[in-house]
């Protein structure tokens, strides 16, 4: 049986990877054994250090996106403290009211909200959660106790996570299939698909275009190392398609 083995070793900046590579196999020719480095996955002083146009713009765009959300929570904090009525439309970057939101155990009066697909949403998204970070720390432990978690039967609920992904997509299709009706009685049958599918642009557009904007820009600053080409991947693969 064989196992790949990854090794990470911080060389002087004097040292190429082709001459680090020779000295290794000098060493090991006593043992009949040939080592091949991966030049592409070698990282260099000055691979990451320069930013590029896309890099300045998702810089920007960022910085622009944190300026609201902390103007938005001091004028919500102003407005608490002062109990003054607070423009809704400025709060809609607010840490403080979104997490108000979002940690609040309160039933919902309206009876268009069903309250149970929040609580679903919450354990489907902890279910791939589980997923992603054993799958994570599988490849960067590199543990053989890790790897058979997945397979035995206590760690069913994790090799079985992949199906969390078929939740969201009942979620979604429920949802704008509850829209539709909706739709259809407030005009008397009447479909709009022009009205339709610009809110569903505008519900998902800018939150994939912020992660494909990310990952192709200022992934690689987030992390190095032996295995960081791993995650390093998603970016080049991105940028390719």
């Amino acid at each position: 049986m064989r196992a790949p083995i990854t090794i990470g070793i911080c060389m002087p900046e004097s040292c190429s990877p082709q001459l680090f590579e020779s000295m290794l196999n000098r060493v090991a020719s006593a043992n009949e054994t040939l080592f091949r480095l991966p030049y592409k996955r070698c990282q260099l002083k000055d691979d990451y250090a320069t930013y590029t146009v896309t890099d300045k713009i998702a810089i920007s765009i960022f910085t622009m996106i944190l300026g609201l959300i902390i103007a938005s929570t001091i004028y919500d904090g102003v407005c608490f403290s002062r109990q003054v009525q607070a423009n809704k439309t400025l709060l809609a970057f607010s840490v403080h009211s979104n997490c108000k939101k979002w940690l609040s155990f309160e039933q919902s009066t309206n009876p268009d909200v069903i309250g149970c697909m929040n609580g679903i949403r919450v354990l489907s998204r902890l279910w791939n959660l589980v997923l992603h970070t054993w799958q994570r720390y599988m490849t960067v432990k590199r543990d053989i106790n890790v790897v058979l978690f997945g397979v035995v039967l206590s760690g069913m609920f994790v090799s079985a996570a992949p199906f969390c992904v078929d939740i969201f997509f009942l979620l979604s299709g429920t949802l704008t299939s509850l829209t539709i009706l909706k739709q259809l009685k407030r005009t008397n049958g009447k479909l709009n698909l022009a009205s339709l599918y610009l809110h569903r642009i505008l519900r998902l557009i800018p939150l994939l275009a912020g992660t494909i904007l990310f990952m192709v820009s200022l992934l690689r600053f987030c992390g190095s190392g032996p295995v960081w080409y791993e995650s390093d991947s998603y970016r080049t693969d991105c940028e390719a398609n």
